[in-house]
C-alpha cells in the first residue's frame, strides 16, 4: 500500500529550524507571532490553552527570541507540589536559582491558595516578603501555562485573582490542534519519527484514510492524544509499515469523528474547552449507556479503572512506585502489589474496542493530576457510583455489584460512604 505523504516529503514538513528542537513549523494561528513579540519585554505572560495543544513550545519559543541562554529555562511543575511550605520552598529555589532565567510555571493554579497569593506580591514586587530576607528578586522572566482563561479558573475557585492580575496583561490563547488543520499531519509525522527512533521501528507513514481520519479527528486532547494514539498502535502492530485509521482507533461515526468547530478570538477567551476529567464523565456515560441498552457486555468497570489509574500512574513517574503512591495516595506496597494483576488484565482490556476511548482520557487526565485534593481512586469509584445509580431503574442491584467489582456487602457500604461525601455539597 502506498501513502499519500512520502518520506522524503515527510522529513520536509517536520522541520523545526524556525522553533525549537523537535517541534515542527506551526505557527498556532498568530499565537507564535505573539509570543516572538512579547519576548521584548519582561511582563509576566500567561500562556492558556486545554490540555496537549503545545502551550510549552510557545513558553520555550518565547525564551528563545529573548536572546536569553538556552539553558536559562527553568520548568517548575505545580502538579508535583503538595502543601503549602513545601510549595513555597520550591518556588524559592527556582526563583533564586539562576538571575536572567525564564521560570515557567506549569499549572499555578494547583498550588496551595496562600503560596499563589505570596507568588502574585513578590512578582508585582520583585522582593522577596521580609521572613524569606527581603531582598529584591535577580533578573527573571515568569511564564505561567494555564488550562483555561484566567477568569474561568478564578470563578471555578481554582486560581486567586491576585496572582490571575499578575498574568492578566497580554496572554496568549493557544488555539486546539483541530483549529490548525495544515498542522496535524505535520504533528503526526513529527510524532511518528520520534516514536519510531525510540523503539528502533522502521515504520513508514501513514495511510491515505489515516490521514484523511486525522484530518476530521476532533483532538479533544491535542498534541497529547495525538502522541497517545500513535505510541499505542505502535506496541499493537510493531511490525506494521503503514499505520491506518484503524490502527489509530480513529473510527468513522464515533466521538472521534465528530465534526471541527470554529475557533475564533472570543472562543479563545470565553469558551472553556472540556477538562480530560469532564471528557471521561461523558466517556463512561456513554459505556455504561450502550451496556443497559445490550450494545456492550457487561464490563468489570470498576476493576479497569483502578488498573487505568494504577498502569497510567506508573507511567507518569517512568515505573516508581514510591511517586506513583503518592499521587494515588496508597502506600508503594499497595502499588506493587496490585501491578502484576492490573498488567495481566491489561490484555482483555486492550482486546476490548469499546474500552478505548476510557483508557485513553484515564492517561489523559492523570497526567493532569496535582498531588493535592481528593484521592484519585475515590474520584474514580465515586464518578462510577453516580453513573450506576442513576441506571438504578433498568440495571438490578445484581449487575451494578459485577460492574463495580465487588460484592453486595461491599457495594453497598461504597454506596453509604459516598451518599455521605456527597450530602453536604
Amino acid at each position: 500500500m502506498t501513502a499519500s505523504l512520502p518520506r522524503d516529503k515527510l522529513s520536509r514538513t517536520t522541520d523545526a529550524r524556525s522553533g525549537p528542537a523537535g517541534y515542527v513549523l506551526d505557527n498556532m494561528e498568530g499565537a507564535v507571532d505573539q509570543a516572538r513579540f512579547l519576548a521584548a519585554t519582561d511582563m509576566p505572560l500567561a500562556i492558556i490553552g486545554a490540555r496537549g495543544t503545545g502551550k510549552l513550545y510557545l513558553a520555550k519559543l518565547y525564551h528563545q527570541a529573548s536572546g536569553a541562554a538556552p539553558d536559562a529555562l527553568r520548568l517548575m511543575d505545580c502538579r508535583e507540589c503538595r502543601g503549602r511550605d513545601e510549595s513555597w520552598r520550591r518556588l524559592l529555589e527556582a526563583m533564586l536559582a539562576a538571575p536572567g532565567q525564564t521560570l515557567v510555571l506549569k499549572s499555578p493554579q494547583l498550588l496551595h491558595p496562600e503560596v499563589q497569593k505570596r507568588l502574585a506580591r513578590l512578582i508585582a514586587t520583585r522582593r522577596l516578603p521580609a521572613q524569606d530576607g527581603g531582598d529584591y528578586l535577580p533578573p527573571l522572566r515568569f511564564a505561567a501555562l494555564f488550562p483555561a482563561s484566567l477568569t474561568a479558573l478564578v470563578e471555578a475557585g481554582e486560581l486567586q485573582a491576585r496572582l490571575a492580575s499578575v498574568f492578566a496583561g497580554h496572554p496568549i490563547h493557544v488555539p486546539p490542534l483541530r483549529a490548525r488543520p495544515q498542522a496535524i499531519l505535520r504533528w503526526a509525522g513529527k510524532i511518528l519519527q520520534q516514536e519510531s527512533a525510540r523503539r528502533g521501528s522502521r515504520l513508514q507513514g501513514y495511510t491515505p484514510e489515516a490521514e484523511q481520519a486525522m484530518r476530521r479527528h476532533q483532538w479533544h486532547g491535542n498534541l497529547s492524544e495525538l502522541r497517545q494514539r500513535v505510541a499505542r498502535a505502535m506496541e499493537r502492530r510493531p511490525e506494521a509499515d503503514w499505520l491506518s485509521a484503524a490502527d489509530l482507533q480513529l473510527y468513522e461515526g464515533g466521538r472521534s469523528a465528530a465534526p471541527a468547530t470554529l475557533w475564533t478570538l472570543q472562543t479563545a477567551a470565553d469558551v472553556l474547552a472540556p477538562s480530560a476529567w469532564e471528557e471521561l464523565q461523558i466517556a463512561l456515560a456513554e459505556l455504561l449507556q450502550a451496556i443497559v441498552a445490550g450494545d456492550c457486555d457487561d464490563l468489570p468497570l470498576g476493576q479497569w479503572l483502578r488498573d487505568e489509574l494504577l498502569l497510567a500512574s506508573l507511567a507518569r513517574y517512568a515505573g516508581v512506585a514510591s511517586q506513583a503512591a503518592r499521587l494515588v495516595q496508597t502506600s508503594p506496597r499497595n502499588v506493587q502489589r496490585w501491578y502484576p494483576a492490573a498488567r495481566q488484565r491489561d490484555v482483555e482490556r486492550e482486546a476490548c474496542v469499546e474500552w478505548s476511548e476510557t483508557r485513553r482520557l484515564i492517561q489523559d487526565w492523570v497526567r493532569g493530576l496535582g498531588l493535592e485534593g481528593e484521592s484519585p481512586l475515590l474520584r474514580l469509584e465515586s464518578l462510577l457510583l453516580s453513573r450506576l445509580e442513576a441506571c438504578s431503574d433498568r440495571l438490578p442491584m445484581a449487575r451494578r455489584v459485577g460492574l463495580l467489582g465487588v460484592s453486595r456487602p461491599t457495594y453497598q457500604k461504597r454506596l453509604r460512604e459516598y451518599e455521605m461525601r456527597e450530602s453536604p455539597r
